[in-house]
């Protein structure tokens, strides 16, 4: 048989099907519905109007829906004649797809995602809540970082949300720290708490569960009541994770805060990036830090060799660091940390002292990225993949010695001395608008990335390959 017949399968004929002529229509809705939830969402409404079956598959697909944010990959292109969402579009979306949903995501476009946003034509107001609440009742993740919220709006969702467990909250317009209380008392079951561009006293955390949250990530905070601040961050007894992002906090409490936010030795991670000078900066806190995984730090005049020594001397378990904008760092507190004997992700930006003397101590490092480090040379990032035999992933921008082909040529020669077979990529920055991939060797790809502000460590560089 040179073709076959194109049959529907029955429970007592097999299915055939000449590949040469199958299209889409002959795939059965189960093929369908999985094909249709890649699609964005203007593309998922327009398909509904190609015939009266993709109407009922599509209607289906909507139910492997769990998240809705305003990236533009997600809602796609000329969504009702552009791509502004107002109350209308979002409400006819959410009759879709709203009973099936678990997250609300309305956040803006970050340093870690580039993906670009859609605009909204509405605010975080009770008008809007009212809405999501009629359409999605199983929320349990709202973000809305994106979004300018108001008073009503934070009351409501104290009110009609006392189950959600992840909440991001941006920028309110009024003063909502009687509405934030009373969001962080109902709220018994909050596990991650994110605030950005947020003015705040501080004694409304004093309502978190104190047993419950596990992570707080705090942006651009203005903080009045830095003494409330403080209590509410003791009481915290299952906190695992604390962000503190350029937050506008008095310097003579930073200490103290410090000091506060790690006295639990459950906690697995810190980030800490603040601007602020201290008069007189207080290192006790670091004694706490002994279980501590993750640790970013970027604070002048408190990153420093004796702040290294310490994080050696007391985070053993540390397994991904990364330390910014320094000159008081040199090979002597840089050395302490490379010879971590769990470190696997080592990220150093604006280190001007730092050299390549201490990489051989690298032994357990898979990831390196450095950025705008000066006395850095391509013979010791050679000596770097000689030494490390599992480094995975190696990333240099904006340091004035290193030649991009020199370090190439280097990484081939370090290659052969190692004895696995394990893939080395490297990424250096590009001055064209075209990024850009190849193989060196059968071990070495080399990734050649468009200049950016900041390359997350996730960027799936093997994807690649």
């Amino acid at each position: 048989m040179s073709h076959f017949n194109k049959r529907l399968k029955t429970n007592n004929e097999p299915f055939y099907c000449n590949k040469s002529s199958t299209n889409i229509l002959s795939l059965n809705d189960d093929c369908l519905i999985y094909i249709f939830t890649f699609l964005p969402i203007c593309d998922k409404i327009r398909i509904q109007r190609v015939c009266k079956r993709w109407e009922v598959v599509s209607n289906l697909s909507w139910s492997k829906m769990k998240t809705l944010d305003l990236k533009e990959i997600n809602w796609g292109s000329g969504l009702l004649g552009g791509l502004v969402i107002t109350i209308p579009i979002l409400k006819k979306v959410l009759r879709l797809c709203g009973r099936f949903l678990l997250n609300f995501l309305f956040s803006c476009a970050s340093r870690e995602n580039y993906a670009s946003s859609a605009s909204v034509r509405f605010m975080g107001s009770k008008a809007l809540f009212t809405i999501v609440k009629r359409y999605c009742p199983q929320l349990t993740s709202i973000d809305i970082t994106g979004l300018v919220s108001t008073r009503e709006g934070i009351e409501f969702l104290a009110k009609n949300y006392k189950n959600v467990t992840n909440l991001a909250i941006g920028y309110c317009r009024e003063n909502c720290e009687a509405a934030f209380s009373l969001l962080f008392e109902n709220a018994q079951q909050l596990k991650s708490l994110r605030m950005k561009n947020v003015q705040i006293s501080g004694s409304c955390f004093l309502n978190l569960p104190t047993n419950i949250v596990e992570e707080l990530n705090l942006e651009n905070l203005y903080v009045t009541s830095p003494v409330d601040f403080c209590q509410a961050f003791e009481k915290l007894e299952s906190l695992r994770t604390v962000i503190l992002r350029r937050d506008v906090i008095l310097p003579k409490y930073l200490n103290q805060i410090l000091v506060s936010m790690t006295q639990k030795s459950q906690l697995k991670s810190l980030i800490f990036d603040n601007y602020m000078m201290l008069d007189n900066p207080n290192y006790s806190f670091v004694g706490n830090l002994s279980s501590i995984e993750t640790l970013e730090f970027r604070a002048p005049n408190m990153l420093n060799d004796y702040f290294l020594k310490l994080v050696a001397c007391h985070c053993k378990n540390l397994k991904r660091a990364v330390f910014a904008d320094s000159s008081e760092v040199s090979d002597l507190g840089f050395g302490k940390i490379t010879s971590l004997p769990k470190l696997e992700y080592l990220e150093v930006r604006g280190m001007r002292n730092i050299t390549d003397s201490t990489f051989p101590n690298m032994q357990s490092v898979q990831s390196f990225k450095c950025v705008s480090c000066c006395e850095l040379k391509s013979a010791g990032i050679a000596r770097l993949i000689e030494s490390s035999r599992s480094l995975g992933f190696l990333e240099i921008r904006n340091c004035r010695m290193i030649n991009g082909h020199e370090l190439i040529s280097s990484a081939v020669s370090a290659l052969k001395t190692r004895n696995n077979d394990h893939i080395l990529t490297i990424c250096l920055e590009k001055k064209i608008s075209e990024p850009r991939a190849y193989r060196v060797a059968d071990n070495l790809l080399v990734i050649e990335e468009v200049m950016r502000e900041y390359l997350s460590s996730d960027f799936d560089v093997f994807a690649l390959t």
